[in-house]
């Protein structure tokens, strides 16, 4: 029995035989996590989903970055596997220049990261947050030597990165434009998806950063669009999903290349320990609440915010530099006037210049805190950060981990990070929440956790 894996850069299309085509289509298929709210919703009708993400498509193709997945299933099952590889390997044709500044020396595993991309085509850079993901995919430009698009999850990370390329390459390789001629263009998803599919065409290399958000429908159709790249690299400090659609942000790219988790940097004195402070915070007559209804209450609970701001003037009074994150915009602007001239407030409302300025202030001790919502998110490189204050309460492990991140870079005499989470007890979904997020404090082995 024979099977012919057509490759592509983007999917890969099966020649095979009807048994092995449900093998495959059992292999690329998973639950949907939540589908059954939608199966509900669908019970009236004539035909209604059965929840199964299928990605094994009529046409025979399936995402590229799952090709290893599809030949194990088949050669357990005693198929043989022809290999019929499409993918044009293009030549090095673009000169770089990587001019680091001097106390930006690349560490080992940077280094390594990029060596690793001699023999992998395509992969995933699993790197802590305070990692150096922006040095590892600079350094890979340089070894590839392509022309590439760089795709961001929001403007905010489009900026900072676009600033450290410009740095590193000068202003005549990087571009924001897709359709300059410039070698490296570095663009965010949103505008990404709204362009021609002829503009991607003289791209041969593209690399995802904070690549957890693949799974998205943005970024698998950004997959096909770049149909012409060779080269395919993700990179984020997150775990991957484990709720099913990891295979969807496999398809993508393929296999984890490197794993370097944020104990790993601690204990290597690349970032600093984290001191996670719980506080056990009730909020009475709400019990019945669901989580939506709770958080909303409780977010702009007048004895809460106190809580909150009377923690920051604590650490402020001992020459900390705070950073509190918030979700919901009203909660940021209750902790602006609770903190008054002591924090500055930053939400998707003001232009990057302002946020900018704002983060040098800090940045230089002019301003002792900052209060925003997810625009100081992920990809900031903000290294004066002492404490953390989390107060978005969300149980997800994204948001958890690229919070806690912001606080474990190193400065100078800085030796730990402060972070302040809360325990809500008296509501069952909000405590939820909490209990997932001081677990996830807890699986990493370098946090020391303690509970007030």
């Amino acid at each position: 029995m024979q099977v012919t894996l057509e490759i592509h850069n983007t999917r890969t299309i099966i020649h095979c035989d009807l048994d092995a085509r449900i093998i495959v289509n059992d292999v690329l298929t998973y639950h949907l996590p939540g589908s059954e709210h939608i199966q509900r919703a669908m019970s009236h009708k004539a035909w209604s989903w059965d929840g199964q993400i299928r990605l094994l498509k009529r046409d025979n193709s399936f995402p590229t970055g799952l090709v290893k997945r599809v030949a194990r299933s088949l050669l357990k099952a005693k198929y043989r596997i022809v290999v019929d590889d499409q993918r044009e390997k293009p030549t090095p044709d673009q000169k770089f220049n990587l001019d680091l500044p001097s106390f930006l020396v690349p560490r080992y595993y940077q280094d390594d990261c990029a060596i690793l991309t001699d023999k992998k085509q395509r992969g995933i850079f699993l790197i802590g947050t305070g990692g150096g993901k922006s040095l590892i995919m600079a350094m890979i430009c340089m070894k590839r030597a392509v022309q590439v698009l760089v795709c961001t999850p929001d403007t905010g990370i489009r900026e900072q990165l676009f600033k450290d390329f410009v740095e590193w390459f000068g202003s005549e390789t990087v571009s924001k434009d897709i359709k300059s001629n410039k070698p490296i263009v570095i663009s965010n998803i949103q505008s990404l998806v709204r362009k021609d599919k002829k503009d991607f065409e003289q791209f041969r290399m593209l690399m995802t950063d904070e690549f957890h958000h693949s799974a998205s429908k943005s970024y698998t159709k950004l997959n096909e669009l770049a149909k012409n790249c060779f080269y395919r690299y993700g990179f984020t400090g997150t775990n991957l999903r484990t709720d099913g659609t990891e295979m969807t942000m496999r398809g993508v790219l393929s296999e984890v290349l490197c794993e370097k988790t944020t104990s790993d940097l601690i204990e290597e004195g690349f970032l600093v320990a984290p001191k996670i402070n719980i506080h056990i915070y009730p909020l009475f007559g709400y019990s019945k609440l669901n989580w939506n209804k709770a958080y909303n209450k409780l977010v702009l609970d007048e004895e809460f915010n106190l809580t909150i701001a009377n923690l920051a003037r604590e650490e402020i009074d001992k020459g900390k530099q705070v950073l509190i994150l918030v979700r919901l915009k009203p909660h940021g602007e209750m902790l602006k006037i609770l903190l008054r001239d002591q924090a500055a407030y930053l939400s998707g409302d003001d232009s990057v210049e302002y946020r900018d300025e704002q983060k040098d202030l800090f940045n230089r001790r002019i301003i002792p805190c900052i209060i925003a919502t997810s625009v100081l998110g992920e990809g900031q490189n903000i290294p004066n950060i002492d404490v953390f204050i989390n107060a978005r309460l969300q149980k997800s492990e994204i948001q958890t981990r690229q919070g806690i991140g912001r606080a474990l870079r190193k400065s100078e005499g800085k030796t730990e990070a402060i972070v302040h989470d809360f325990l809500i007890e008296r509501n069952a979904s909000l405590n939820e929440h909490s209990v997932e997020r001081i677990m996830q404090y807890k699986s990493e082995r370098a946090f020391k956790v303690i509970v007030k």
